[in-house]
């Protein structure tokens, strides 16, 4: 028996057999809610509102709602099951907002010569004749002789030869003959690069010809429907073949979707884009190729393949031209990804002579360490809390979301993206508030918010009477938003915790690989910061949280996405290609939760930096 499942709101409805969790019926409407923790039931984002029908709370659910919110239908998504008809409804603060999605960065030190992958070039050639019988193919390796041929260009080639009177169009890569086309179109030559990140997926269009980029786009990866990390989705793909044949359709999905909308936005035609480079860490880059991930998320975490891969775009379902190359690039182990070896071919780490750290702040938060020639990468399980997830109203960098908090003069000044009302907090600003709240003493080194009465001397009675007791009674929650504001947004002393894991994660694999390289901090000539996310963050805070090394500001770079910059470096330049492929061969892997010491250096870096160290 299936009971009718209703969401009104949206004019959507389904049918459920018994035990589907509600949640499910949402993704089976083709309704979006936000699911960060990926059905664990930990993150309460899936906040649903039960209109008419029964469905009895679980404990979970008890947890997160108080007995009034439970009597008025109020349940987690995820933790609530099908016993009947139900009517339900799905509140916009529990729909996935549409961020800010950083595109490009113009500060990666990444100057190359254009010598693109793919190049077009005008043929016209001599008719064959009794006297000069050449072959059709030798007729045109005459032109193009380095190019290799396939079957079915050679069963085009003779037909195409008299129809053009053997003139034409050859577009070819590095080795091979990519396509033949009538007449001249040596003008339309263009290229996709494309970076998979595990929260947001971003496309640039390359003209080839002039050497420039005609624009970019981004979206939110729709694979956060199966959770916000990439052990989520290892998770998934492990369930069933269902499930991988669901995330790569859904990552295939997105990134058509932005090579169409480019190729509308600049009146492109999608077969005239030859060439695709893919920039994603392990887990994205082997889902998009349809490759189970099961390995990554066992000991030794061994991935699929660690070289550069390079397809054809009709085997893979790219919306491009069906010959057209896709390259894939090389990882250099574990979770340390073809977007780490995009970010070096961008910045050119192995080229500085100085000690160099290049974090990648982000979910999977990723950092390289160049000392004395030699790089050595880690990963770190930093988790979504920069992402606004786990954090009680944390939400992703969009309208509404606080950005930046100062505390001056004794009052909290907040920034609002859009200058709208506040919805919640994003990544930024709970790094902002937390290093402020340090800076004033209303945290303490081991993160614990303080009480009124234990503030320092000379904090104003505006602060203290932000600081309010928690539920339980037992510590204490700081209140962001003007004490008179409509809704009111909460610093909670767990957000702070949540912060302290993803913070101490990086900077625990920072100080393991220094430990490796036998370095110390204060050799460290420069931090470069990449990542969209990065564009966010204030230097001051990032060093007054611990989450980068305490250098002057002048030494630390944000450099943005240079993810996709190096794919578009390698499409641009073949020689930035080649550079690509070596690169990832040259660097050291760490694998640093195996490490002897990394519980401690964990532990260690969970606790703020004193005051006294700034």
């Amino acid at each position: 028996m299936e009971y009718k499942v209703t969401f009104p709101r949206n004019n959507a409805d389904v049918f459920a057999l018994p035990g589907t969790s509600v949640y499910e019926c949402i993704t089976r409407a083709g309704l979006r809610i936000k699911n960060p923790c990926a059905g664990q039931g930990t993150c309460g984002k899936c906040r649903i509102r039960i209109l008419s029908g029964e469905a009895a709370p679980s404990e979970q659910c008890r947890k997160i709602f108080s007995e009034k919110e439970l009597s008025e239908g109020w349940r987690l998504a995820c933790r609530t099951h099908v016993t009947g008809d139900l009517s339900i409804e799905v509140p916009d603060e529990s729909v996935p907002e549409e961020g800010i999605i950083i595109v490009t960065s113009d500060d990666t030190n990444g100057a190359y010569e254009i010598n693109p992958l793919i190049k077009k070039k005008f043929f016209s050639l001599a008719d064959p004749t009794l006297e000069k019988p050449v072959a059709d193919l030798e007729n045109l390796m005459s032109v193009i002789s380095h190019a290799r041929f396939d079957l079915n260009h050679l069963r085009q080639l003779p037909d195409f030869l008299r129809k053009n009177n053997f003139a034409g169009t050859a577009v070819f890569s590095e080795k091979n003959l990519v396509a033949l086309e009538d007449g001249n179109t040596e003008n339309a030559n263009f290229a996709v690069a494309v970076d998979i990140g595990t929260t947001t997926v971003v496309a640039a269009l390359l003209d080839m010809k002039t050497g420039k980029q005609l624009g970019c786009h981004g979206l939110l990866n729709p694979q956060v429907k199966f959770g916000d990390d990439v052990l989520s989705r290892i998770c998934a793909q492990s369930q069933s073949e269902k499930n991988l044949k669901t995330l790569q359709r859904e990552i295939l999905a997105a990134i058509n979707k932005l090579i169409g909308e480019l190729c509308t936005t600049f009146k492109v035609s999608s077969a005239n884009i030859y060439a695709v480079s893919i920039a994603g860490n392990t887990v994205m880059e082997n889902l998009f190729l349809g490759i189970p991930v099961k390995a990554l998320g066992e000991i030794p975490f061994i991935p699929p393949f660690s070289r550069s891969l390079r397809f054809i775009a009709s085997e893979i379902g790219l919306q491009v031209n069906p010959g057209a190359e896709i390259f894939i690039f090389p990882v250099t182990g574990g979770f340390v990804g073809g977007d780490i070896v995009s970010g070096l071919v961008a910045s050119r780490l192995n080229e500085r002579i100085n000690p160099t750290v290049f974090v990648d702040v982000g979910t999977n938060g990723e950092i390289v360490l160049l000392y004395k020639g030699q790089l050595y990468a880690a990963s770190a399980a930093a988790g979504p809390a920069f992402e606004g997830a786990r954090i009680e109203a944390g939400m992703r960098a969009a309208a509404g979301a606080i950005e930046k908090v100062i505390i001056k003069d004794g009052e909290v000044l907040i920034n609002v993206i859009r200058n709208v009302e506040p919805k919640g907090i994003c990544g930024s600003a709970l790094i902002d508030a937390s290093a402020e709240m340090l800076r004033c003493g209303l945290i303490d080194e081991t993160g614990r918010i303080v009480s009124p009465d234990e503030c320092p001397a000379g904090t104003s009675d505006s602060l203290k009477k932000r600081l309010v007791a928690s539920k339980d009674g037992n510590t204490y929650d700081f209140l962001l938003t003007p004490p008179e504001s409509r809704k009111k947004i909460f610093l909670r002393q767990k957000d702070i915790r949540e912060l302290q894991l993803a913070s101490g994660a990086i900077r625990a694999a920072i100080n393991i690989l220094l430990k490796n390289a036998g370095v110390s901090e204060s050799e460290i000539d420069s931090v470069l910061v990449a990542g969209g996310f990065g564009y966010f963050i204030r230097r001051t805070h990032a060093k007054r949280i611990g989450l980068i090394p305490n250098l002057p500001d002048a030494k630390i770079r944000f450099i943005g996405n240079s993810s996709l910059e190096g794919a578009k470096a390698v499409l641009f330049s073949r020689e930035r290609l080649r550079y690509a492929e070596g690169i990832a061969a040259q660097v050291k892997y760490v694998e640093v939760s195996l490490d002897p010491e990394f519980q401690m250096e964990f532990a260690n870096a969970m606790m703020f930096p004193s005051q006294d160290q700034f």
